[in-house]
């Protein structure tokens, strides 16, 4: 059957349309893409001897400390390589030792850190408390979680 210079639906494309779809596969790309989004970049310390409250000290000290030091910083200037590298030299200062940045999502985290946790805690079991002792603990954590596949990145560059 001829149809002549009418279009069948199938086949009108008009500028309005194209736009509609071209929004549609934009909007699906995007939320594709935030369904897929890579987990926020932390740093790691061991801190040997630390309870939690002198640690979360610590990072609120240093980090009121990086932010002094670079609020009035030249714009030029590496901002946030500038502020991870004061809050590492402060928390080395106090005692942390920086082990270096991991990506990795809070789920994940949770269950590695739990397990060489406690793979580090029976290591020592038999030892009496010492400062010694805990960092045995902690560069135990730090192998395990190694073996584990978190891979800490010594770089302060993103």
């Amino acid at each position: 059957m001829d149809t002549g210079s009418v279009l069948l639906p199938e086949q009108r494309t008009t500028k309005l349309g194209m736009l509609r779809r071209t929004s549609l596969c934009m909007l699906l790309t995007s939320a594709l893409a935030a369904c897929v989004s890579t987990p926020p970049t932390s740093f790691y310390f061991k801190i040997p001897g630390l309870s939690s409250d002198q640690w979360s000290r610590i990072q609120k000290e240093c980090a009121y400390d990086a932010e002094k030091a670079t609020a009035s910083a030249n714009p030029k200037t590496a901002f946030e390589y500038t502020w991870r590298q004061i809050f590492i030299m402060c928390a080395e200062l106090r005692g942390a030792t920086f082990v270096g940045r991991l990506r990795i999502s809070d789920n994940e985290w949770e269950r590695l850190s739990a397990s060489c946790e406690e793979e580090a805690r029976n290591a020592a079991a038999g030892r009496p408390s010492s400062r010694e002792r805990d960092e045995m603990k902690e560069d135990r954590k730090v192998e395990c979680l190694r073996r584990n596949g978190v891979v800490f990145n010594r770089s302060l560059f993103p």
